[in-house]
């Protein structure tokens, strides 16, 4: 920070219990002792959780007021005694921490790229040969590995003669798993002493879902363990391309996804907004996977100013003592969003909603077309739980999660694992997109935006169980995974209308807090414009009309080619076995370490 700027402050990490009569008690470390506050007192020092400078703070607190003026000099006296009591904490106490390791930044180098697939022999060859360019520009010698889902014994040979060719002609080192070399490494797993079932479920489509890609990357996490990482999916082209307004500095950033949103009707006009030219992509992900706080700080050589937001308290003492790590690192996308739903864009904010609602024509526009660019303008360190697998890094050296085996969003599944049973795990996100060219153009349908608000998959209802789950004080992240998953194994195991009616009640507490939040955007819009409105009632009305019908606890994803009985029994199996998954998962990842000593790995040479 320059000399000459003032120094900025926000309120300190707390945590405020009412104790009745307008009084609360605040705490804030071990370290301190508790004290009572008047409520309204730690209301005013709960806004200031955002860095300002004190006259800042103190013109903030004096608006805020409203009809309820308060003297100046009384806000300036209370911001003083905040002040004077560690209640509010500088900049600096952030800052600070990119001081404690000095020396040259640290990279972990990434040594794997690992690519799923299935079926798709077209994309997986633009999409190897495409990330083995740009480790070759860059002078790089990484393994790539292959894990196919394919069901066609057929479809997998090709898969590895093709495999074969680009090892020869590229120079390259090329391994391969299919339905064979996964069956050998799963009965390698339950040679360990492992169950069976838990270890297939993992691996395997063994519920006959129809939609394995989590199962898929289970199989490559486990045969990466130990491993810092790359993973991306067969649809994505390593082409490296730059929003605009990037800067090389450090960012941090509370909430969902820090990333920028642009919608485009078509892929020349989204391809034409950033810029392609040379990138290291695996330097970008370097510079954050896998690093504590300050060595973050170090490597991106300069931390921004922080961001006019508040960050989330247990990410601030974080941020304070440097004990964060990035787990996992994600690209940006241009082209195909990936994206299941656009209902998201009715509770937009800021600069993404000012474009969204620009016009009748462009809010059209952004609801059906699936082209976009996404990413951050700066590296940063994210506490949110958004996740999307089709270009990752990932510190596998520790344990991480396991995806959900089957059906959509179990990327979604393992982000929100991440979040709630990692405490000291981040998420980076570097400033370079990469190209998303699925085989088929993709649209939205005009009324999807609304529509969604009727639909309900499994993936949701596991977010629902995991959500409310109580660790206490447990922080040790194999502890928690298994706490959870027997806790969802539980609620799996139980007879069905009473799981039903557990199902049903977080749902209905997730529609409370969906509705609410799509009427305080239109009030806070005062319903304008009408045909952004429209769509948000229209929201509303369809999801209050579905979550009352008795078959909305079972998940549509799942009732395909079934009737409502057999996906109403499958989405509670499916629930019990991930639980068990869960549970016994830091016990695989160690097994499957103990395998790779031996030289025994789920993919294999072609």
């Amino acid at each position: 920070m320059a000399a000459d700027q003032p120094l900025r402050y926000r309120a300190a990490s707390l945590r405020r219990f009412p104790l009745g009569d307008r009084r609360d008690i605040v705490y804030l470390s071990v370290d301190e002792p508790a004290a009572v506050m008047p409520s309204n007192v730690v209301s005013i020092l709960e806004s200031c959780r955002i860095f300002r400078t004190l006259e800042e703070h103190i013109q903030q607190v004096c608006a805020n007021q409203g009809s309820n003026r308060i003297n100046r000099a009384v806000v300036e006296s209370m911001i003083q005694d905040f002040l004077s009591t560690g209640l509010l904490v500088p900049e600096t106490s952030i800052r600070a921490v990119s001081q404690t390791e000095p020396g040259p930044a640290r990279r972990n180098r990434i040594a794997s790229i690992g690519i799923v697939t299935a079926s798709r022999l077209e994309c997986l060859s633009r999409c190897l040969t495409s990330f083995i360019g740009n480790t070759k520009t860059y002078g790089r010698d990484n393994e790539f590995v292959v894990m196919d889902d394919s069901t066609d014994a057929g479809v997998r040979q090709t898969c590895r003669d093709l495999l074969g060719a680009i090892r020869s002609r590229c120079a390259v080192n090329v391994l391969y798993a299919g339905r064979e070399e996964k069956e050998r490494f799963a009965d390698a797993l339950i040679g360990e002493g492992l169950p069976a079932d838990v270890v297939r479920f993992g691996l395997f489509d063994t519920e006959q879902c129809g939609y394995s890609v989590g199962a898929n990357e289970n199989a490559l996490l486990l045969h990466h363990a130990g491993d810092v990482v790359f993973h991306a999916d067969d649809d994505v082209v390593c082409r490296p391309a730059t929003p605009p307004g990037v800067v090389r500095e450090l960012r941090f950033f509370s909430g969902y996804n820090p990333a920028e949103l642009d919608c485009f009707p078509n892929r020349e006009a989204a391809m034409a907004r950033a810029s392609f030219g040379q990138a290291d992509l695996l330097a970008a992900h370097e510079m954050l996977l896998g690093l504590s706080i300050p060595e973050c700080i170090a490597g991106a050589g300069a931390l921004a100013q922080t961001p006019a937001r508040a960050i989330k308290d247990q990410t601030f003492r974080l941020l304070q003592n440097g004990t964060g790590q990035v787990a996992v690192t994600f690209s940006g996308i241009l082209g195909d969003s990936g994206s299941g739903s656009c209902s998201g864009y009715l509770t937009s904010r800021g600069d993404f909603r000012a474009r969204l609602v620009e016009s009748e024509e462009t809010y059209g526009m952004a609801v059906t077309s699936r082209e976009v660019l996404q990413a951050v303008r700066a590296p940063t360190v994210s506490d949110g739980f958004w996740c999307m697998s089709y270009a990752m890094g990932l510190d596998n050296r520790n344990l991480l999660p396991p995806f959900f085996p089957v059906k959509r969003n179990s990327d979604g599944v393992f982000g929100a694992l991440l979040r709630r049973c990692f405490p000291q795990s981040l998420t980076g996100h570097v400033p370079i997109a990469v190209l998303h060219e699925p085989p088929e153009v993709r649209q939205f349908p005009r009324d999807q935006v609304w529509r969604d608000g009727a639909l309900f998959e499994v993936a949701d209802l596991l977010f629902r169980i995991m959500g409310d789950f109580d660790f206490g004080p447990v922080s040790d992240p194999a502890r928690r995974l298994r706490m959870l998953g027997r806790y969802i194994a539980e609620a799996g195991s139980a007879d069905l209308e009473a799981f039903e009616e557990f199902v049903r009640f977080r749902l209905w507490g997730l529609a409370r807090s969906r509705t609410q939040g799509i009427l305080e955007t239109l009030k806070r819009h005062e319903f304008q414009p009408s045909y952004w409105a429209d769509d948000c009632r229209r929201h509303i009305e369809a999801y209050t009309n579905a979550i009352t019908q008795p078959d909305y606890v079972i998940p549509q994803d799942l009732l395909d080619g079934r009737s409502p009985e057999e996906a109403r029994r499958l989405s509670q199996r499916l629930v019990r076995r991930f639980g068990e998954l869960l549970a016994a998962w830091p016990d695989i990842v160690e097994a499957a370490k103990s395998l790779r000593a031996r030289g025994i790995r789920a993919a294999l040479a072609v």
